[in-house]
């Protein structure tokens, strides 16, 4: 099974990426094909079981208060019991456990008790991030998310499946049979996920394990921070102790990092921290991770679904295991060192001045994370991009559909179609123009990005009184552009901005913030659509300007800290 794996390894699309990357790369359309069908009609579906508008943003404000709580604990169970155990574990409980109850429930309760359900996804995104991101450079990261989200959008092609069922049983029964096929589906792809994760091979599997979140990236930043001029990332990878060049994740240019100390190639294996086992994967020594500096993805992400499910079109996003040196099964001279061997270049942030007791702790990591936030300028416009793009992810496509239906007049059968062309369009994207972007110009083409979805979602206020198929279609085609452009680059953008040995709680941390953020999202969605169905589009296509300009004010700190690299190694 090795062999076949890495023989699909090599193909254009995965020989760029990480073990894991090609992993959630192959299982990711066993999970989306499903999804997509039944996020189509799902808004739909709580209307006509007698569910208000009104009520359906109850439940979204519900789902992500869940959201809120599982971020807070989701960093400290990703490094206490393990990646894989909180990925496999959480998955079936918040996926097909979910799709089981909105399935079976007739009322407003059984719904609530399904998102709640689903809403305790977020302690899988911390350990999935750590997963698809660790031992991995920024480049294949970008790869890896690209690749993911590819997938995503591959299920996207298929909702004329659930265009059919609907047609064929109705609204309700339609749903029902795509919930409870999804269920199963999902439960089948999890637990097959689950046997392909990269591990850690030989007999420092045990002990590594014995650590909480016993997992170091081997792709290890060190932020360099000038009084006045920010920060920039550097990265290096070390191969038998050794530092090999990569690229520059702000400026794109090759450069080397020479490391004091050992080496850190000996504790940078990826393992499984649920036990003590020695046990590997039957496709451990299946994909070695390249160290080779890459110029661009092969593909990039974007996504389609409405977050009513608790999907945050983010399933995104950015991580590497960042806890506590002493959480890492790390001993001697390098957790002296701060596990890098690299004290000397590695220059205080507020979040690196909190104590190691502190960090260990779950809510001093989170305080941490916070202080990192509002740390630097750019810091700060990152953080008011990622947040403002997870308020966008709920709010907007929450009673996209059922506005399609109602107001504009498409045919159940046809928003199918449009969910189709709007992944197809983003297919193309990912494929085409995705990886022509040169790293350096990422916050420029978002900017671009946005203002496109921008004029995209304005296209949807005209079409409540000017219903034109060709009009609806350009709609669909400039959403998916945006799509396309938005999740990889905001993925991409916030995860080079953490600090890879704190990833875990930064992330978590984010999350809690996104969350909050986010929280008002799906009532505020329902009670605009509820007073004015055209009303929450207008908002969303200012959300996308006012997101556009913050890219673009991103974009200029980030070329004044490239050039000030630039002029710090001359």
């Amino acid at each position: 099974m090795g062999r076949v794996f890495q023989s699909v390894s090599s193909l254009p699309l995965l020989r760029h990426m990480s073990h894991n990357g090609v992993v959630a790369t192959l299982t990711g359309p066993f999970f989306s094909l499903p999804y997509n069908n039944v996020v189509v009609y799902f808004t739909m579906y709580l209307l006509e079981l007698g569910i208000t508008e009104r009520q359906v943003g109850i439940y979204q404000t519900i789902l992500m208060t869940t959201q809120i709580f599982a971020s807070l604990v989701s960093g400290y169970l990703a490094d206490k019991y393990g990646r894989e155990a909180t990925v496999i574990l959480f998955d079936i409980l918040s996926w097909p456990g979910a799709d089981l109850f909105w399935a079976l429930s007739d009322t407003i309760y059984g719904q609530i008790v399904g998102g709640i359900l689903n809403g305790i996804n977020k302690v899988v995104y911390v350990s999935f991030m750590c997963l698809l991101t660790e031992k991995a450079t920024s480049p294949q990261r970008l790869v890896n998310f690209s690749g993911f989200h590819f997938t995503l959008l591959v299920g996207g092609l298929f909702t004329p499946i659930g265009g059919w069922v609907v047609d064929k049983y109705g609204l309700v029964d339609g749903e029902r049979i795509l919930l409870l096929s999804s269920a199963a589906i999902m439960t089948t792809t999890f637990s097959i996920r689950h046997c392909m994760w990269e591990r850690e091979r030989g007999a420092k599997a045990g002990a590594h394990a014995k650590g909480a979140g016993a997992c170091l990236p081997s792709t290890h930043t060190i932020l360099d921070v000038t009084e006045g001029e920010g920060e920039r990332e550097r990265e290096t990878q070390s191969e038998g102790g050794e530092e090999v060049p990569v690229t520059d994740t702000v400026t794109g240019d090759v450069k080397e990092e020479r490391g004091e100390g050992e080496g850190i190639s000996d504790v940078c294996e990826v393992c499984d921290n649920s036990s003590d086992s020695t046990s590997t994967s039957v496709v451990a020594d299946a994909l070695p991770v390249s160290t080779e500096a890459l110029v661009l993805p092969d593909t990039s992400e974007g996504k389609s679904g409405t977050s009513i499910l608790g999907m945050d079109t983010d399933t995104h996003t950015e991580v590497v295991g960042g806890v506590a040196a002493s959480d890492m099964g790390v001993e001697g001279e390098d957790r002296e060192a701060g596990v890098t061997g690299e004290t000397e270049t590695e220059a205080p942030t507020e979040a690196g001045a909190d104590s190691v007791t502190e960090a260990e702790t779950m809510w001093g990591g989170l305080s941490a994370a916070f202080r990192y936030f509002v740390s630097t300028t750019p810091m700060r416009y990152c953080l008011g991009l990622a947040a403002g793009v997870q308020f966008y992810v709920i709010f907007k496509p929450l009673f996209y559909y059922d506005y399609l239906v109602k107001t504009v007049g498409v045919s159940d059968r046809g928003v199918s179609l449009v969910a189709m062309g709007m992944a197809a369009t983003t297919i193309v994207m990912l494929l085409l123009v995705i990886p022509r972007v040169p790293p350096r110009l990422v916050p420029q083409a978002l900017s671009l990005g946005l203002l496109i979805g921008a004029v995209a979602v304005s296209l949807l206020v005209v079409l409540e009184t000017h219903y034109y198929v060709p009009l609806l279609a350009t709609a669909v085609l400039l959403d998916g552009i945006s799509i396309a452009v938005m999740r990889p680059m905001v993925d991409t953008l916030w995860s080079d901005m953490l600090e890879d040995e704190r990833r875990a709680s930064q992330l978590a941390g984010g999350h809690v913030l996104f969350s909050l953020i986010a929280l008002p999202a799906g009532s505020a969605a329902a009670e605009l659509y509820k007073w004015i169905p055209a009303s929450p589009f207008v908002a969303a296509s200012l959300m996308l300007l006012g997101m556009a300009a913050c890219s673009y004010i991103l974009g200029h700190y980030l070329r004044k800290e490239a050039q000030v690299a630039r002029d710090t190694q001359v």
